[in-house]
């Protein structure tokens, strides 16, 4: 019959082995479901976001420029190079030039 110590040793390796399971597969568990965000992650939902939101920007300064006018794809690249540029920028950010151009279209 086991001794209350050796009953004690194997709780204490249970919960140790419990606890550096729940370590490192707690991480690993909850980043794979999207409870947690990376930095990285969050960087390129930031940078995302600036895109589009400058782009709609882009898109409603162009439409209003075109008075409601069809838009041949000249017309359309010169409206979303004119207005892709933000006002703090020395020049057009491409990826919002880019979303700008293909909304328009």
């Amino acid at each position: 019959m086991a001794s209350n110590q050796d009953k004690k040793k194997v709780l204490n390796k249970s919960l140790i082995a419990g606890f550096l399971v729940g370590v490192l597969v707690g991480p690993l568990a909850t980043l794979s479901m999207g409870w947690q965000v990376s930095s990285s992650t969050l960087a390129e939902k930031l940078e995302d976001a600036r895109i589009e939101q400058q782009a709609k920007f882009c898109v409603a300064a162009a439409k209003a420029e075109a008075n409601g006018q069809t838009l041949d794809n000249d017309t359309r690249y010169k409206l979303a190079r004119k207005w892709a540029k933000m006002p703090w920028q020395e020049q057009a950010d491409e990826s919002v030039f880019n979303q700008c151009f293909n909304t328009l279209g």
